[in-house]
């Protein structure tokens, strides 16, 4: 049973998607977006495998889309099971 908060679904479904965005380009795009980031690039360079912020911003504009687009997808089934 899905408890109430005052708000619509639409609302709740605005503020996920929100969140979703954020969350998603914030920490994938640069290595500071996150302290996972952080902690990789940090022992990656302590096993003398250097990452330049160029190129670990490449690999995150490959990799953003698609975990945008899958949580997107979650979200729409949720949606569609909610409704």
């Amino acid at each position: 049973m899905r408890k109430s908060t005052g708000r619509s679904l639409r609302q709740e479904t605005v503020a996920k998607t929100g969140i979703d965005r954020e969350v998603n380009l914030g920490a994938n795009l640069t290595p500071i977006g996150a302290l996972a980031g952080i902690m990789w690039m940090t022992i990656l360079a302590g096993k003398e495998v250097p990452i330049p912020f160029p190129e670990f911003v490449k690999y995150g504009l490959l990799v953003t889309p698609a975990s945008l687009l899958a949580c997107r997808g979650v979200l729409a089934l949720q949606l569609d099971l909610a409704a």
